[in-house]
């Protein structure tokens, strides 16, 4: 499997992002090279600076945290992250900025605040001017798969069954009805499926591909109930072997 490397360049979501270490708890540190620009966002967690930030952590919700601006000690202490914001700060115009500085997480007296020039020197001055945010932050590599450059999560997006979960009440009627009436749901979801006429087969294997492990789990507890048979299972009764399941699903025309 492959893993993050120190000072090579990667894509999140579109951002350009630079791993600058690891921490000893399994998150890479990551530095990004320029996200959005404006006023000095503070020192602590700047997630809600702006809609691009909202729009990134939301995004990654669950796979990052401690969103910030690098300290002035931090860049002291770690070149990477220097280059990283020099190379913001030279790209000001990319970001929409108004000078050619990297903003950092560490004020200055009462009013003010350290930056990184475009020359790679630490300055400091008013904080209303407009300068390149560019956010470091933790990332947690068990949940993050990597497709040559670009670092996706391997988790599914779900958010969008929010709205259609089932609740308490609903499922304590259908218990109380299979007792009664001895209706089944198996049956009426295999009713369902017949009717419906689409074959979704390359959706269910698209999902099942980048879930994480506790997704898998329960898709695989989900249809051990309905089938007899986890998908996993499934998958290899169709003639399909292990490590194609495991590697990208090969023979199934997914890729």
């Amino acid at each position: 499997m492959e893993t993050l490397e120190i000072g090579k360049i990667y894509k999140m979501s579109g951002v350009d992002v630079v791993c600058v270490g690891f921490t000893k708890k399994g998150y890479a540190i990551m530095q990004t090279i320029g996200m959005t620009s404006g006023r000095w966002p503070g020192e602590g967690d700047i997630s809600d600076y702006n809609d691009v930030t909202r729009k990134f952590t939301s995004e990654w919700e669950g796979v990052i945290k401690k969103f910030k601006l690098p300290t002035k000690e931090q860049i002291k202490k770690n070149e990477e992250i220097r280059t990283a914001l020099t190379k913001a700060a030279c790209n000001y115009n990319s970001f929409g900025a108004g000078g050619y500085g990297a903003w950092i997480g560490t004020p200055y007296g009462s009013g003010g605040a350290y930056s990184v020039r475009s020359n790679g020197n630490v300055g400091y001055g008013g904080t209303s001017v407009s300068f390149v945010c560019a956010p470091l932050f933790n990332l947690d590599e068990s949940k993050i798969i990597l497709e040559g450059d670009e670092i996706k999560k391997t988790g599914v997006d779900l958010s969008w069954a929010k709205d259609m979960q089932t609740s308490d009440e609903m499922i304590n009627e259908a218990i109380k009805a299979f007792h009664e009436d001895d209706c089944s749901v198996v049956c009426q979801v295999a009713d369902e499926i017949q009717s419906d006429g689409d074959d979704d087969t390359a959706k269910l294997l698209q999902m099942y591909k980048y879930a994480s492990e506790d997704q898998k789990a329960v898709i695989d507890a989900t249809l051990v109930h309905l089938t007899g048979w986890s998908l996993r299972s499934l998958l290899e009764r169709m003639g399909i072997k292990q490590r194609e399941v495991n590697d990208n699903l090969a023979g199934i025309g997914l890729h």
